[in-house]
């Protein structure tokens, strides 16, 4: 088995605060506290607030080894919009992002962000498209207002399906955030994440142990195939090569909510690859994983029918003619994943689920107040809902 190393870039943040422990030394004792050396730490999270085009906005700044994705927000609007880095070149300056369409049907001219980062602080300008238009982005780093901060650390890892050739070979990447603290709701949302990737099935006192012995559960079932599998392998050798990414992505943060993507990418042979992403949304206060009935008391037929006019509308489909007609169902559901953000629930259909590969992951954004009466009490009273309502 070879190791093809733990990667190493890193930036913590700088600033201290009073007599409180600085946080590279939080950051040292979190991967420490899970088994983890200095040298997973592979990027950085940052949580940014300001404004683009003068409208305020929360931007979750997430690099991987050489590579950004972001997750943001409108602050009047709720809606998440992801950004990723057009080049593993992050030394560039301005660095280059691009915001990813809400369908996959409009991949053509994405607007696009070209931004410079100095210490605490993102500036550049946002570009349409069509590069007709341009709005000034002004971010400053924020973690205010219950804002969890986290870690990343990362482990590469494959192994060759015959040890004397160097091909087909499986290889496995956990790119993994790790909340940073030592306060109850900081453990509860490592837990949750631990959990989710599964190390609640794995023997082991920390996540390097578990994540260990996930890689090594992988590399087994790699090896563990029929005699045929075997024989297509060694006379076709790229048919055999299998690849597993597992990834997490910021997309809320703020007063002790929090929601995270757990987004796994698996290729095992064939055409191409499959992904997955699955939502924690984590109430780091009242100790506390979501799950629908508590955000919802949902009247279904109600609720499928504000997902049809979504769809409808996000993917021009006629009032009168059919889903199928653009879609792989004759009708919706409401599907088993979603989030939250500060003003609506997005919905997300996963691939194959209600459209076609080529149409990725489906995601309806819902707000809240098209459905206020359909909110659970606990839930609008966590979320201020009913004050911001009054506020009016």
């Amino acid at each position: 088995m070879k190791q093809t190393g733990l990667l190493f870039i890193i930036t913590l943040l700088l600033y201290a605060c009073g007599g409180e422990e600085k946080p590279a030394t939080r950051h040292e004792q979190a991967i420490k506290e899970e088994g983890f050396t200095t040298d997973t730490l592979c990027g950085v999270y940052r949580r940014y607030t300001g404004t683009v085009a003068g409208q305020p906005v929360v931007l979750h700044y997430m690099q991987y080894s050489n590579m950004v994705t972001c997750q943001y927000y409108y602050v009047s609007e709720g809606k998440n919009i992801h950004i990723y880095s057009a080049t593993n070149r992050l030394h560039n300056n301005p660095l280059v992002l691009i915001e990813t369409p809400e369908t996959e049907r409009e991949k053509d001219n994405p607007a696009s962000w070209y931004i410079t980062i100095t210490e605490d602080s993102l500036k550049g300008e946002w570009l349409s498209g069509d590069s007709e238009i341009t709005y000034p982005i002004l971010l400053k780093e924020d973690y205010t207002n219950g804002a969890q901060q986290f870690s990343i650390v990362c482990m590469t890892d494959s192994v060759n399906f015959i040890d004397s050739l160097p091909e087909p070979k499986a290889s496995t990447t956990y790119e993994v955030l790790l909340p940073v603290g030592d306060d109850e709701g900081t453990k509860f949302v490592r837990t949750a994440i631990y959990n989710c990737i599964g190390c609640d099935t794995i023997a082991g006192d920390d996540m390097k142990s578990c994540l260990d012995g996930l890689k090594s559960k992988y590399f087994a079932d790699y090896r563990h195939v029929s005699d045929e599998e075997k024989k297509l392998y060694t006379s076709a050798a790229s048919f055999g090569n299998w690849s597993e990414q597992t990834n997490f992505w910021v997309v809320y943060n703020d007063d002790g909510m929090l929601v995270v993507n757990h987004h796994v990418y698996a290729y095992t042979g064939g055409a191409h690859g499959n992904y997955s992403s699955h939502y924690l949304c984590i109430d780091s206060r009242d100790k506390k994983l979501l799950k629908l009935e508590d955000v919802l008391q949902a009247d279904t037929v109600q609720m499928v029918r504000l997902l049809e006019e979504e769809a409808r509308k996000l993917y021009n489909i006629a009032e009168e003619a059919p889903l199928y007609a653009n879609m792989l169902t004759e009708e919706l559901y409401i599907p088993e994943q979603f989030y939250i953000s500060n003003k609506g629930i997005t919905f997300v259909y996963g691939i194959y689920e209600v459209a076609a590969y080529a149409e990725g992951e489906i995601s309806l954004f819902i707000p809240y107040n098209k459905i206020m009466g359909m909110l659970t009490p606990w839930f609008k009273q966590r979320m201020k809902l009913e004050q911001l309502a009054a506020n009016k």
